[in-house]
């Protein structure tokens, strides 16, 4: 078990994991609106 006195160093960890989250759920819809306006069409439209 990791000492509480440690449990600081690895706080930046609770931090990073969500702002990548973001960060790729920015990419991934910035990808998807540069493929319907390239003409793709695919999945998204109904």
């Amino acid at each position: 078990m990791i000492p509480l006195a440690h449990l600081g160093h690895w706080s930046w960890v609770f931090y990073v994991i969500p702002v990548a989250i973001v960060i790729a759920g920015i990419v991934r819809s910035t990808l998807e609106e540069r493929r319907r306006k390239r003409g793709g069409g695919g999945k998204g439209r109904r």
